[in-house]
């Protein structure tokens, strides 16, 4: 009598069709990535452009009206120009960067839940939660280590005794520093 072999599972082949759907794919992720980067830059200089020209009118007009107006008048409007000034300046900061460089840091047990940032005082409050305390002074460490960032300081934390491997709640705050710090 003759064995039976059976094959439930035929080793499969890759096929053109596969191979084209997945090159495709991968063409169109880039497409987009490479998209949303240059409306992103455009919309930043728009921005950029929109305050310059806000603030360029506005000093336009402080300098033709300074004569006409009142002394409070005056106070006020230059009230309007400094904050059009403190607005300009957050919207040029090197933003991406320091996200690139919180991304780029190991977060294995360690998930972060909010940034808070500061651009004028140079500090970044961070929200984070970790799987333990050696994961949380871990992560502490690698914020010290980076170039770019100093002065890491444990504002708080929470143990969750209650909840399966004692997770930890806890706040840093980060001070921005560096050649490429946000002036």
């Amino acid at each position: 009598m003759r064995t039976l072999e059976l094959d439930f599972a035929p080793p499969r082949t890759a096929r053109a069709r596969g191979w084209v759907l997945l090159s495709l794919g991968l063409v169109s992720v880039l497409a987009c990535g490479l998209a949303q980067q240059v409306i992103s830059s455009q919309q930043a200089e728009r921005a950029g452009a929109v305050v310059q020209v806000g603030a360029a009118g506005l000093a336009a007009d402080q300098q033709t009206s300074t004569l006409s107006q009142s002394p409070e008048e005056l106070r006020s409007s230059r009230a309007i120009l400094a904050e059009i000034r403190s607005a300009s300046d957050q919207v040029n900061r090197p933003w991406e960067r320091l996200f690139v460089n919180l991304e780029t840091l190991p977060l294995e047990n360690v998930a972060l839940l909010s940034l808070i940032t500061d651009g004028r005082n140079r500090q970044l409050r961070i929200q984070a939660e970790a799987r333990d305390l050696a994961s949380m002074l871990a992560f502490h460490q690698e914020l010290e280590r980076s170039q770019e960032l100093s002065d890491v300081y444990l504002i708080n934390h929470e143990v969750m005794a209650q909840m399966d491997g004692e997770p930890v709640l806890f706040n840093l705050l980060v001070t921005w520093s560096g050649s490429h710090a946000p002036l």
